[in-house]
Formats: C-alpha cells, structure tokens, sequence
C-alpha cells in the first residue's frame, strides 16, 4: 500500500518533534512503512477516514 505524500510529510513533522532528527526521504520511506506493516499486523487493515461534511 502506497503511502500519500501529505500522510509522510505528516509523520516526518512527527517524527521531528519526538525525536529531534530529521529524516531523508529514504528513511521517511522506510519508517513510514515499517510503522504501517505494524499496525497491520496488530489491528488489519486500516480504516478509511471518513469524509468530513
């Protein structure tokens, strides 16, 4: 699963207020992706938002 553009520029400001470093692209790929195969595993598939009116 593809992970949007707006949803990785979000966890990198997360990330960057955690833990103080800032990520490359590839790191911020690779996290990202780890984070989603965890919650996966955990939980299944995530929920999709719903619209807001």
């Amino acid at each position: 699963m593809a992970i949007s553009s707006k949803s990785l520029e979000r966890f990198r400001a997360i990330y960057e207020s955690q833990y103080g470093k800032i990520l490359t692209d590839e790191e911020l790929d690779r996290k990202a992706q780890m984070l989603l195969n965890l919650y996966k595993a955990i939980y299944g598939k995530p929920i999709k938002r719903r619209k807001r009116k």
